[in-house]
């Protein structure tokens, strides 16, 4: 991760000032920090001679000018007036940052936290973000393809090294590891939806705005498995909900996870459920292990209750059985 101080109001002034935007900033521009990620620092930047409030993001990781490359790759090709991405203005590479539209949204990840705002509301948010993400898989869409879960299961291997003695502990998830090495070879089998994925699908990167739907934070670095957008996906919102901040809502989960998938369904060919489940309890698998490895009392609390949820979900999927039909939705 790249280190970097905050940017002055002198530096902000001058990124707006090299952006290509045609225009003469005679007036004030009024800087403010709107907050910092795990990955970047925020800013809006307006001026009565801007045409909108524009937001800065200082890339805090070495794919500044990935993210650039997406939104402008997306702002072509997502063509639907309700599923869209902020549209990108600049890429400034000597200071690491992105200039693009300030979209005045509420996230997808605080509608859910929102006391206000009926289960059967936020149901209709989760649809939204399927939606969103057919549609941006339709789009970028190659073709068919076969899971490499040889690999995969290399990096499982790998990941869960650092957290050897823990595992060794918890026979449940022995389990679940032996499992997902047996029926590899079945999964390898499978061919599922290829093309360019989102990368960082998790709610906080959903954002409702006036009716559209935006997402944020987009790579298209690789082409892969676009299913594990929705492993992502569901296993975020899984996580979310046995943190501290989300413990109150662990009880819509699953309620919450098969109305994405059934809205994710409805504009694509069928979610192959066994390939799905198997890298979805693989990608669990590596989320148990960073939470152990971080050693903190909170992450402990956290790896414990994951550890019940990967059980849960093993036990409640059926062996696999190489049956063509058996696991498709």
């Amino acid at each position: 991760m790249l280190r970097f101080r905050r940017l002055s109001n002198k530096a902000l002034r001058e990124v707006i000032e090299s952006c290509p935007l045609g225009l003469d900033f005679t007036e004030e521009i009024h800087t403010r920090f709107l907050r910092k990620t795990r990955n970047s620092l925020l800013y809006l930047v307006s001026s009565p001679t801007l045409p909108s409030t524009l937001l800065i993001k200082q890339v805090r990781t070495n794919d500044a000018e990935a993210q650039y490359n997406a939104l402008v790759s997306a702002t072509e090709k997502m063509e639907d007036a309700t599923y869209l991405v902020p549209k990108p203005i600049a890429y400034i590479s000597q200071k690491s940052v992105i200039v693009m539209e300030y979209i005045n949204s509420k996230s997808l990840e605080n509608i859910l936290f929102q006391n206000d705002i009926s289960a059967a509301n936020k149901s209709e948010y989760i649809k939204g973000s399927a939606q969103w993400l057919s549609y941006f898989h339709r789009v970028y869409r190659k073709g068919l393809q076969t899971v490499d879960s040889r690999k995969k299961i290399t990096d499982l291997s790998k990941t869960l090294l650092v957290a050897e003695t823990a595992l060794s502990k918890h026979s449940d998830l022995v389990s679940v590891q032996h499992w997902l090495e047996s029926t590899a070879p079945y999964i390898q089998t499978r061919k599922t939806a290829f093309g360019y994925t989102h990368g960082d699908f998790k709610q906080e990167n959903i954002l409702y705005s006036e009716g559209s739907i935006f997402g944020i934070d987009l790579l298209l670095e690789e082409k892969g498995e676009q299913v594990m957008d929705l492993v992502q996906y569901t296993n975020h919102l899984l996580f979310l909900t046995i943190t501290h901040k989300g413990k109150f809502y662990n009880e819509y989960v699953n309620e919450w996870i098969d109305c994405f998938l059934d809205a994710y369904a409805e504009n694509q060919t069928m979610i192959d459920m066994e390939v799905f489940n198997w890298l979805r309890l693989q990608h669990l698998m590596r989320y148990w292990s960073f939470e152990v490895s971080r050693r903190s009392p909170l992450s402990i609390i956290q790896a414990n209750k994951l550890r019940k949820e990967i059980s849960t979900i093993y036990h409640s999927i059926s062996l696999l059985s190489g049956k063509n039909d058996e696991g498709l939705r």
